[in-house]
C-alpha cells in the first residue's frame, strides 16, 4: 500500500509540474540559417552568442554565470543564443534538458561551419561574442568581462 501511495504522490508532483507549465522545453526557434541571416544585421536587440559543447567542462561550468546574466539582461533587450559544436545530437539534447538554459539553442550542422568561422573566429569552446544592435560582433575575452561588454553594447 505504501508503494502505491509513493507512486501516486510522485506522479502528482511530476505531472502537476508539467500541467502548470513548469516543464522545461529548450528554445530551438533559431537554426543556423536564421542565425546567419539575422546575427550581423541591424536589430533592436543585443545578442550574446555562446559557442559551447556538452562535452566541454569549462562550458558546463560557465552555465550558472550565463543563467545569472540572462536573468539580469533578458528583460533589457538582450537575447542569449547558444551555438553548439556537438556532433552527437542526443547528448546535446540531454545536456539541454539537464542544464535547462532558458534561451535560444541550435546545433551547428557539419558542413555549415564556414560562415561561423569567418564571422565568429574562435579556436575552442567556450567562446562568447556580443553583437550590438548595429550587427557588430565582439569576442569577449573571459566570462568575467561579459557583464561589462553586454552593458556597453546596450
Amino acid at each position: 500500500m505504501n508503494n502505491y501511495l509513493l507512486i501516486i504522490c510522485c506522479s502528482f508532483f511530476v505531472f502537476g509540474g508539467i500541467l502548470r507549465g513548469q516543464a522545461y522545453t529548450p528554445d530551438l526557434s533559431i537554426n543556423i540559417e536564421k542565425f546567419e541571416k539575422e546575427a550581423l544585421a541591424p536589430k533592436e536587440e543585443v545578442w550574446v552568442v555562446d559557442f559551447w559543447a556538452s562535452w566541454c567542462r569549462p562550458c558546463i561550468q560557465s552555465i550558472p554565470k550565463m543563467k545569472s546574466l540572462h536573468k539580469k539582461y533578458a528583460a533589457r533587450g538582450v537575447r542569449f543564443i547558444s551555438a553548439s559544436w556537438d556532433r552527437n545530437k542526443l547528448k546535446w539534447q540531454n545536456a539541454l534538458d539537464h542544464y535547462q538554459m532558458p534561451w535560444n539553442h541550435f546545433i551547428i550542422p557539419r558542413g555549415q561551419e564556414y560562415w561561423l568561422e569567418e564571422h565568429f573566429p574562435h579556436k575552442g569552446v567556450p567562446t562568447v561574442f556580443v553583437i550590438d544592435q548595429e550587427g557588430n560582433a565582439k569576442k569577449v575575452k573571459g566570462l568575467n568581462k561579459l557583464d561589462r561588454e553586454i552593458y556597453k553594447a546596450l
